[in-house]
């Protein structure tokens, strides 16, 4: 887990550990704000089966690593005795990383890392038994020419493979459309110390056998393979895509427990953009028909996703709805009129980008955030993103989630999400005109913002529960020469409407919690 500090927690769970599903229950009730920030992994590792021996330590780096500088690399050392006439297997994980950095083992360079922008995920090396003391191991993460804000986090350090030892390690189901042919890819990996000979490969979906891949050349140690299905054509929905390696088991292994892997994909009309030329493939796509109701077009340097709606509504059981991130300037888009909803993640995840619109749309649902506006490393890196006109309802996190820079949010109706309306932790935003109602927590909590227009929005019943009836419905620990709850000009009615407050007579301040001081001095008694 990483956030404000890094911690890494274990148990022996011989005790605990079954057969079948097994939970893992993370309470943040008592968290400041409410929320777990970056649960980053959840590892069972099993040292009777695939690995006879672990040697495993936890580094916690650094809380940012000094490019360039005296702390700019971070070393871990894995004890012995590892077996040293077999390779191992290096598992670490890092945060942040906006530039290249290196991986080393007892001095040898097992990795480059280019900048992956963002939180990378457990990457896994396989350590040639050459690099390999029986006594005294070492890792480091070398930060010498990367970013002041690499955080190194975990590593762990296994030994002593056996056998052959045959496993699914990633399935890409893509983004197929209805009843249309696609392609899911399966990664198979050797994990034992014995190369495997010719093996089967098979896909099934919600349980039904959707085709099976020989893998003809077989694989050697510690390698790994892609097998691809074809013409995999479902309706819309949601499916189990489970992927079995050794289907018939004619592999002798060391572990046959692990040999089928199942993920859930989404058969729909998900639109992932992570470049201007995944928007040029959503243009063919709308122009083939296969996006439903549902239309991409392109405009002078515009593109517009619009008509997601009713039997073409975006729905996503394996993530985002919408996912736009790592645009250049130029490229300008916008959302309108449509369906968002049931996402396993936000509605609209809009990251490291400018010049985007989200406008009269509906997100219904979702279990992260309606919209998540998110700059990585800086508010900077997101901005001039308008979110105007759209129906936010049931969000289990917040309604809008905006981390970026010169935004504007006007006109949206943003109800019942299980945290907040707004989380706000951006600059230079107006936030007006918005009805934000019957939010768990704050309508608006706005963290370390700054610059910030945030009036005439009509609140109503936030921060209500049994134990929080009376509590101001916003949140905010900047004072009012930081943030604007009201515009400043003489007169009444330019501040919000607090539904449910007593107004003074004549018209009084209206308290903003976050011990700041900060205040509406313009409540208004009516709605806008």
């Amino acid at each position: 887990m990483g956030g404000y500090g890094t911690h890494w927690v274990y148990w022996n769970v011989t005790d605990y550990a079954s057969v079948g599903a097994n939970n893992l229950t993370v309470n943040n009730s008592d968290w400041w704000d409410g929320r777990v920030m970056w649960m980053t992994m959840v590892a069972v590792l099993e040292n009777n089966t695939k690995y006879i021996e672990m040697n495993y330590t936890i580094n916690q780096g650094f809380e940012d690593l000094d490019a360039g500088g005296a702390a700019d690399k971070s070393t871990t050392w894995f004890y012995g005795p590892a077996n040293n006439s077999r390779n191992g297997t290096l598992w670490h994980h890092g945060l942040a990383s906006h530039a290249d950095f290196d991986i080393l083992f007892n001095n040898h360079l097992e990795h480059h890392y280019p900048a992956i922008g963002g939180f990378m995920n457990l990457e896994e090396l396989e350590i040639n038994s050459n690099n390999i003391s029986a006594n005294d191991n070492n890792m480091t993460w070398d930060n010498s020419d990367g970013s002041d804000d690499f955080h190194p986090v975990m590593a762990i350090f296994m030994d002593n493979r056996v056998g052959t030892d045959l496993t699914v390690t990633d399935i890409d189901v893509g983004t197929p459309r209805p009843n249309n042919d696609s392609t899911v890819n399966a990664t198979v990996k050797n994990w034992g110390k014995d190369d495997a000979g010719h093996f089967n490969v098979s896909l099934y979906i919600d349980n039904v056998l959707n085709g099976t891949v020989n893998v003809t050349a077989g694989l050697a140690a510690g390698a790994s393979t892609t097998v691809s299905f074809t013409k995999v054509n479902e309706s819309k929905g949601c499916y189990d895509f489970k992927v079995i390696v050794d289907v018939d088991g004619i592999i002798d292994e060391a572990n046959e427990d692990n040999n089928e892997t199942t993920v859930k994909g989404q058969v729909g009309y998900v639109i992932l953009v992570e470049s201007y030329h995944d928007f040029d493939d959503l243009v063919t796509e709308s122009t083939n028909n296969l996006l439903g109701a549902g239309n991409v077009s392109h405009s002078g340097d515009t593109y517009y996703i619009k008509n997601f709606t009713g039997s073409s509504a975006i729905e996503n059981c394996a993530g985002d709805g919408i996912s736009i991130q790592n645009l250049n300037t130029s490229t300008k888009f916008e959302i309108n009129n449509c369906t968002i909803k049931n996402c396993t993640h936000s509605g609209v995840y809009l990251r490291d980008l400018s010049n985007g619109t989200v406008n009269g749309s509906e997100m219904q649902n979702n279990s992260y955030y309606g919209i998540n506006v998110y700059g990585l490393g800086d508010v900077s890196n997101t901005k001039l993103i308008s979110i105007t006109n759209n129906t936010i309802n049931g969000s289990k996190i917040d309604g809008i989630d905006l981390i970026g820079l010169n935004c504007t949010v006007k006109n949206n109706n943003i109800t019942n999400s299980t945290t907040y309306g707004i989380y706000l932790f951006g600059n230079y935003t107006d936030i007006m005109n918005n009805n934000i109602t019957d939010n768990g927590n704050y309508g608006i909590k706005a963290y370390n913002s700054y610059n910030n227009n945030i009036y005439h929005n009509n609140f109503y019943d936030n921060n209500n529960s049994d134990n929080n009836e009376g509590l101001h419905q916003a949140w905010d620990n900047q004072n009012q020469d930081v943030n604007n709850w009201d515009d400043g000009t003489d007169g009444d009615n330019t501040g919000n409407y607090w539904d449910g407050w007593d107004i003074p007579d004549p018209l009084g301040p209206y308290s903003i919690d976050g011990d700041a001081g900060q205040v509406d001095n313009r409540p208004s008694d009516s709605q806008f």
